[in-house]
């Protein structure tokens, strides 16, 4: 294995994984030898996160506040989000260029209520990245509020700022239907990751050579199963890896 690592990070508010269970999804992604084996625990994972929203109150017509309050008490071990599943798929590629991987949650950083936090850690997981791969929902054709407080975040930090740049960025983006603004969100975030002076890249011939990923999901735990969608999450994940491997010979 590389001691060339890319750091995948998810840009939604509605992540599954949190604390050790961060850690645990890259060590279960290292053990799966085969696309069949992903998309295949990418379903299991899937299921695990209908059956918390179930728990949580979805099937009893609770709102979507009360079943988000009690979500947040899981120990964050089992389940992902749809955009957690992209960064998965990604993450996954990135394994197969044989780069090392670390998964980070930005919801972590930049909850919902605004206040920003732990912003040091944050800090130290980019600078000891050696490319980034950003998975986040579309939201009217753009990108998270989470995904611009990381870039923020990003202008804000002199070390993140130099530290990034010249380093490789590629993104992947969840939406509710096949057109439903995935290729506007990951234009917007080229633009914004360019002009942080990274490298900015799409995935790559063997699905469709375009702006990145683009995976179709409309409900919760539905993104495992858009095929296509995980075959350009896997492919920018791939692409990200093969460009840092060639910037960086070892």
């Amino acid at each position: 294995m590389s001691t060339l690592k890319i750091v995948g990070l998810s840009a939604s508010l509605r992540g599954a994984r949190h604390g050790s269970g961060l850690k645990q999804l890259t060590e279960q992604l290292k053990r799966l030898v085969s696309s069949d084996e992903l998309s295949s625990f990418l379903k299991d994972e899937s299921n695990s996160i209908l059956e918390s929203y179930a728990a949580a109150g979805r099937l009893d017509g609770e709102d979507f506040s009360t079943i988000y309050r009690n979500l947040k008490k899981n120990k964050g071990f089992k389940g992902l989000s749809n955009s957690e599943v992209g960064i998965a798929a990604g993450l996954w590629g990135v394994l197969e260029e044989g780069l090392a991987i670390e998964y980070c949650n930005l919801s972590h950083y930049f909850p919902e209520s605004g206040n920003d936090r732990h912003l040091e850690e944050l800090e130290e997981i980019i600078l000891s990245s050696d490319g980034l791969l950003l998975a986040t929902p579309v939201y009217f054709g753009d990108r998270s509020s989470v995904a611009q407080a990381f870039i923020e975040f990003i202008y804000r930090s002199p070390r993140c700022l130099e530290h990034i740049k010249n380093k490789v960025f590629g993104g992947i983006a969840v939406g509710a239907k096949r057109n439903g603004g995935q290729e506007t969100t990951l234009i917007y975030q080229l633009i914004d990751f360019v002009n942080l002076q990274m490298l900015g890249v799409g995935n790559d011939s063997q699905s469709t050579s375009q702006y990145g990923g683009t995976i179709v999901a409309g409900d919760v735990g539905v993104a495992a199963g858009d095929q296509y969608g995980l075959d350009t999450s896997v492919d920018t994940g791939r692409r990200v890896a093969h460009l840092t491997k060639l910037l960086n010979p070892q």
